[in-house]
């Protein structure tokens, strides 16, 4: 093997537990907010659902991928008031959906 190869295969295995941990951790600290769907839009193929919530009176933005939403059709999620997601208090742009009528985990 070599040199190259040995420091790629140690760089591969300590930065994937680190990057699990860090997900893991930025959520020790959280909080619930209610997402307001503002629109869609397609990248490269994938369509992404942006959304606005509030957070200690400051409006942050964020998206995340339809294959994250239970429901296919934007306009039925346009209808709904909000739906609830659950944020980092340490980088509240970090968010997972936890409405459990809108999102699949």
């Amino acid at each position: 093997m070599k040199k190259w190869e040995k420091t790629a295969l140690i760089c591969a295995l300590l930065l994937l537990p680190m990057m699990f941990l860090f997900g893991k951790i930025i959520f020790i600290n959280s909080g619930v907010a209610c997402a307001k769907p503002l629109y869609e839009d397609k990248t490269k193929g994938s369509t992404y659902i942006y959304f606005s919530y509030n957070v200690d009176d400051e409006i942050y933005y964020s998206h995340a991928s339809i294959q994250f939403f239970r429901i296919r059709n934007f306009d039925s999620l346009k209808k709904m008031e909000c739906f609830e997601i659950e944020y980092s208090k340490i980088f509240p742009s970090y968010t997972i959906i936890i409405d459990k009528e809108v999102g699949k985990r």
